[in-house]
């Protein structure tokens, strides 16, 4: 107990010193230092640096975590609130506040595997960006001459989409592009031959895939730049994985999903014999068809060899004259009322000009008077002057005078 009175000397502590001491306490501790918890996560936050911020609960208690940028890098999976976890860590002090937290180094989630949490996590993203909508998938060709083939040139795959190619029609033309289908550097080899093939102009269709394998051995088709290069792809493909049961995010991108490689190589092309036998129904047919059609014209050439015409001729023609005369007919009828119309009207305009003509005044003892050398009309006086001469028209002649005098 502390004694006001005592003369020993008391040392006392600052707290950055305290905080220095407790943290060095709990980070030589064994059992704080690998430390395994299961819990909620909530209150996530990711920094501008790119560390994660996350608190991990039960039902009664609660832990600040932190999980920096070089460890999250590796996860598979985004973290959620809500989300259970399993992690693995250290318990340390952020002294400058005094602050116990986890400081996370790994991080798995409770019930589901980290990569299949990962799988349906990047499905549900890319199918709300509409990666795997069907509008934008590419027509398959009916008959491809030139297919690209992508897969491990050590793999059974290789072989049974040859061979089936190949038996299917050996006029096939068939390039194939190594790429690693297993491991870390996979997704990236997938992509650059995806991006390779596109370059080859001449290629109607690509197969990618590869043989069986357990979840994690198929994780490079499940790779969101595989799926995003499938997408991008201007040449069609079909993703071949797996087996029967395989569903990988390349089957969701692709233009078309075969179950296996095998059934890749056949879904691309059809059986030459299945081919030829079907245009030789075809060819059939189309020899029936047109023999009905011939039959059919000869019957139709007979039935309208019996009409009168083709009997005569002549009487088309005498028919036609008949119409021709009739025509003429009215033609002629046409113009002689035309002109008869028109000459009537032509008489009413030149009675009505006569009547408004000033010309036709001069028959009632009037004259005209126009001054020269203009002929312009004269209506007063005014325009006139002495020695100006007139011209003055009367009914039956004209007369040429000079002014000799103006009286107003």
């Amino acid at each position: 107990m502390f004694n006001h009175n005592s003369a020993l000397e008391i040392n006392y502590l600052t707290v950055t010193q305290l905080n220095y001491y407790l943290k060095n306490l709990i980070e030589t501790d064994n059992f704080l230092q690998a430390l395994y918890l299961k819990g909620e996560i909530s209150n996530f936050s990711r920094s501008a640096l790119g560390h994660y911020y996350f608190v991990l609960k039960d039902q009664q208690s609660r832990i600040n975590c932190v999980m920096f940028n070089n460890q999250n890098s590796i996860l598979k999976f985004n973290l959620e609130n809500g989300m259970k976890v399993l992690a693995s860590g250290q318990i340390s002090i952020y002294e400058k506040h005094g602050q116990y937290q986890l400081k996370v180094l790994e991080l798995k989630p409770e019930g589901l595997g980290e990569l299949y949490l990962a799988y349906l996590q990047l499905k549900e993203k890319l199918a709300k960006e509409g990666l795997f909508d069907a509008k934008y998938k590419k027509k398959i060709p009916f008959l491809p001459l030139r297919i690209g083939v992508i897969t491990s040139l050590y793999g059974a795959a290789l072989y049974d989409i040859i061979t089936t190619l190949k038996k299917r029609n050996s006029a096939v033309k068939i390039i194939v592009c190594e790429a690693q289908v297993q491991g870390e550097e996979a997704p990236l080899s997938i992509v650059k031959a995806i991006e390779n093939l596109n370059r080859y102009q001449e290629l109607d269709l690509i197969i990618a895939g590869r043989g069986g394998g357990s979840f994690e051995e198929l994780s490079a088709f499940n790779d969101e730049r595989v799926a995003r290069a499938i997408f991008a792809s201007h040449i069609p493909i079909i993703s071949a994985v797996g087996h029967e049961i395989d569903f990988t995010i390349a089957d969701l991108a692709a233009d078309l999903r075969a179950p296996t490689p095998t059934a890749g190589a056949e879904l691309a092309l059809p059986v030459k014999e299945e081919l030829l036998k079907h245009l030789n129904i075809l060819r059939e047919r189309a020899k029936l068809a047109l023999k009905n059609k011939l039959d059919n014209e000869k019957r139709y050439l007979k039935l309208i060899q019996n009409k009168g015409i083709l009997k005569d001729p002549y009487l088309l023609v005498q028919n036609l004259s008949l119409d021709l005369d009739n025509l003429i007919k009215e033609l002629k009828f046409l113009i002689n009322k035309n002109i008869t119309e028109y000459t009537n009207k032509l008489s009413y305009l030149l009675n009505h000009l006569k009547a408004l003509s000033p010309l036709n005044i001069l028959n009632r003892g009037y004259a005209l008077a126009l001054k020269l050398p203009q002929e312009k009309i004269i209506k007063s006086i005014e325009e006139l002057k002495e020695k100006d001469l007139l011209k003055i028209l009367l009914k039956d002649g004209k007369v040429i005078c000079e002014i000799k005098e103006l009286m107003k």
